[in-house]
């Protein structure tokens, strides 16, 4: 009876894999062709990613396995440990200290005084896990074989941080014990929350890179099951959507770029352990390369207390990419902008010209709109006035290179006040109606009596109503803009 039970056993396993390995190929397809339009609206390709999640739920759930995550102890467990292992690494870390910081999250602390500029830690190259290390790791010959974890060396990275998750005799068990269970950016987002930036700037962003994600974990689960390093490696046993978006989330939130060590041109992704706890504020940069010591050095920003947090900054980054690369809203971002898409009217008998001087300054057809008190940048400015100008001054413009061209849009040198009002009224009418958009679909609020909202919920409503907050500040600007214009 044991011996029936066990083979009829294993031809169920082995029924539920194939059934698995057939929806798996299905999700692929549909990842890549996700709608028959070749021009889908925002709700068709809503419609068209929940689908795809709802496909990749059922296959989680037929698979039933569970990941690498879910057996991992509670961070602040780990701590201890974690320092042991960096000064094994020897990463310098004198009169620092992890602990939970103000967002919840853990932070890097000052456990004596720093000056502005004093050197708070170092990390050697040897303990940064990088996209060169990957090719000497055990999984380097997968990666190597394999067209698409040969050219997307932050895939290749995320597989072999997996490839560690998986062997409890990981020589990076430490750190990786250190890293979030799970994480607030846009792959961990809810079809509801999704659903939440339907009408926003950065839907179609959101959309492309949760389908991408998607279309990376069928595709390599496809190859994974082909090829039989999957399962010498322990992908196939453990493997999960949950444990792949983590990986690639970690790298999203945490990856520097270092310079390479084989003489490429090319710089090499990394993940840097000690640095990667450092929580984001505004400052000067603080982070650099030693190429000599061959080390990333972290410097104070400005003087700290023992006591204090140390942050590092992440960088001029827009609050849209923040939350969807990040998980996170920065209030007090100046460097806060939102990008719409512009084009020159193809009834302008000059549409072609005005093409060739657009394409001359390098404008993408995404431009931004920023935050008080310059929400028009000078790369909308030139657009703008580019697209209303008159025969005369079009042919002004063309006599100038580049350079000269951008100088005298910036400074207003080249149109009149006609040229500018039209292009202001232009810009108010687009953002009229953006608003007018954002204002009548789908509102939601984050308040007091909302006890149990999410935190991405909470950080999808943010930007909806950063967004409207972007738009009306602008439309504001552009009345008096227009108003001193005429005097």
């Amino acid at each position: 009876m044991g011996k029936k039970s066990k083979t009829k056993e294993h031809r169920q396993l082995k029924t539920e894999n194939m059934v698995v390995r057939t929806m798996m190929t299905e999700l692929l397809q549909k990842c890549v062709s996700p709608t028959s339009s070749k021009n889908p609206s925002p709700k068709e390709q809503y419609n068209a990613l929940k689908e795809i999640l709802d496909m990749l739920e059922k296959i989680e759930k037929l698979k039933n396995i569970k990941g690498g995550i879910s057996q991992l102890p509670e961070r602040e467990t780990c701590i201890e440990s974690f320092y042991d292992w960096a000064k094994h690494k020897n990463i310098s870390f004198e009169n620092l200290e992890i602990k939970k910081a103000a967002n919840d999250e853990l932070g890097i602390f000052a456990k004596a005084e720093f000056n502005e500029g004093d050197m708070f830690t170092s990390i050697p190259r040897e303990a940064m896990m990088t996209s060169e290390s990957v090719l000497e790791s055990q999984i380097g010959q997968l990666v190597k074989s394999d067209p698409m974890l040969s050219s997307m060396p932050n895939v290749a990275l995320a597989m072999y941080l997996l490839y560690e998750l998986y062997h409890d005799k990981s020589e990076w068990k430490a750190y990786i014990q250190m890293l979030p269970r799970c994480y607030s950016n846009v792959l961990y987002f809810s079809t509801e929350d999704l659903e939440n930036l339907k009408s926003t700037s950065v839907f179609l962003e959101a959309e492309k890179i949760v389908r991408s994600i998607v279309r990376q974990y069928a595709y390599l689960s496809t190859l994974l099951y082909k090829n039989p390093l999957g399962k010498d490696f322990g992908f196939i046993d453990k493997l999960t959507f949950d444990d792949y978006r983590w990986a690639v989330s970690t790298l999203m939130t945490r990856q520097n770029p270092v310079p390479p060590s084989n003489g490429c041109t090319s710089p090499v992704l990394a993940l840097i352990p000690f640095l990667d706890m450092c929580n984001h504020k505004e400052g000067p940069v603080s982070v650099d390369y030693n190429g000599e010591a061959k080390q990333c050095e972290c410097y104070v920003a400005t003087h700290t207390e023992a006591g204090d947090e140390l942050h590092i900054f992440y960088g001029p980054r827009p609050n849209t990419e923040l939350v969807i690369y990040n998980g996170f809203f920065y209030e007090d971002n100046t460097h806060d902008y939102i990008k719409m898409k512009f084009h020159l009217s193809k009834t302008d008998t000059q549409h072609d010209i005005k093409k060739s001087l657009v394409a001359k300054l390098g404008l993408d057809e995404f431009l931004p709109i920023g935050c008080m008190p310059s929400p028009i940048k000078d790369s909308l400015q030139a657009f703008l006035q580019i697209a209303n100008a008159s025969e005369m001054e079009v042919s002004e413009m063309l006599k100038l290179e580049s350079i000269d061209l951008a100088q005298s849009l910036g400074e207003g040198m080249i149109t009149g006040k006609d040229t500018k009002i039209k292009g202001l009224k232009f810009l108010k009418e687009r953002c009229s109606l953006a608003w007018r958009l954002l204002s009548t679909v789908g509102n939601g609020q984050v308040n007091g009596e909302e006890q149990d909202v999410s935190n991405t919920k909470a950080l999808s409503i943010l930007l909806k109503e950063n967004e409207k907050k972007l738009l009306k500040d602008t439309l504001e600007y552009i009345d008096k803009e227009i108003e001193n214009i005429l005097g």
